[in-house]
């Protein structure tokens, strides 16, 4: 995650995240962070994200993700 623009002081900060994929022990999540300045007049991405996720078992290995 690398931020692309400052979060400045009186800033609204919106977080928006969707799953992007899915696979049989793990999944990615994309995160985006939009900051709201000036009032509402401006809106500017501040940093986004692709994070990964991996369900383990007991014994630290992965495993078959729920169904759902």
């Amino acid at each position: 995650m690398e931020f692309i623009a400052p979060i400045l002081m009186r800033d609204i900060i919106s977080v928006y995240g969707w799953l992007e994929r899915r696979g049989r022990t793990s999944m990615a999540i994309r995160l985006e962070v939009i900051a709201t300045r000036d009032r509402g007049d401006q809106q500017v991405k501040v940093t986004e994200g692709l994070f990964t996720f991996v369900a383990l078992d007991e014994n630290h290995r992965p495993r078959a993700l729920p169904e759902g």
